[in-house]
């Protein structure tokens, strides 16, 4: 079950606090594998209604309505019934003091991604110079290639998101290369091949918190 979660959860009858009364909590926790309930968990410590309008342009498929429950002083995680899903988004109300919970099923996230192209790296010197060699090769990425004889020679990229993919060349020249993410310990991955094949992936990162992060190659 995927969920969005919220924290500091009002028990039916608590007292709500000033400072709770002016927030509105949505929290994304974690997304479970593709076509699972995607549930949304929102509370709202205000005095008064307010309209949310959810959108969910990130997945790729939705179920067509969301099923609602709700927690306040007098209700306990009490059938709402449903509201329609429509082009990536539905509207719910959320009463005073509650606790809205909903549920949507047939859910598959599939995130926005960006691509980086060789010339977008950040590069040490290497025995061609200043920066890597490079040169045109039919099937890499944009027949574009990028490589480095020098003990010592790394790339970078630094970009925004939960986790990178590296594709690259493997080779009967190509040894191993380091992975690391933010500074942190490397993984070795051999790059050789006997026949080469590129556009390969070649190093996949573990799942980051989301936020700015540098990926380095050496």
């Amino acid at each position: 079950m995927a969920w969005w979660k919220f924290g500091n959860a009002k028990q039916e009858g608590a007292a709500v606090t000033p400072a709770q009364q002016a927030v509105i909590v949505q929290r994304l926790a974690s997304l479970l594998p593709s076509f699972r309930p995607l549930t949304i968990v929102t509370t709202n410590w205000t005095a008064n209604t307010v309209p949310v309008t959810y959108k969910l342009s990130n997945f790729a498929s939705l179920g067509t309505s969301a099923q609602g429950y709700r927690t306040s002083a007098t209700q306990n995680l009490a059938n709402v019934g449903t509201v329609a899903v429509s082009g990536g988004a539905f509207v719910g109300s959320l009463p005073p003091n509650s606790v809205t919970t909903w549920v949507i099923g047939g859910a598959n996230y599939a995130p926005a991604m960006s691509t980086f192209n060789d010339s977008s790296l950040v590069y040490s010197s290497s025995n061609c110079g200043t920066s890597w060699c490079s040169g045109s090769q039919s099937g890499a990425y944009a027949s574009d290639n990028h490589w480095s004889s020098q003990v010592g020679s790394t790339c970078s990229l630094t970009f925004t998101g939960t986790q990178a993919r590296v594709y690259g060349a493997r080779a009967c020249n190509q040894g191993i290369a380091a992975f690391s993410v933010d500074n942190r310990a490397e993984t070795d991955v051999d790059l050789y091949a006997s026949a080469r094949t590129d556009n390969q992936l070649t190093y996949v990162t573990p799942t980051l918190p989301l936020g700015t992060h540098t990926i380095k190659c050496a």
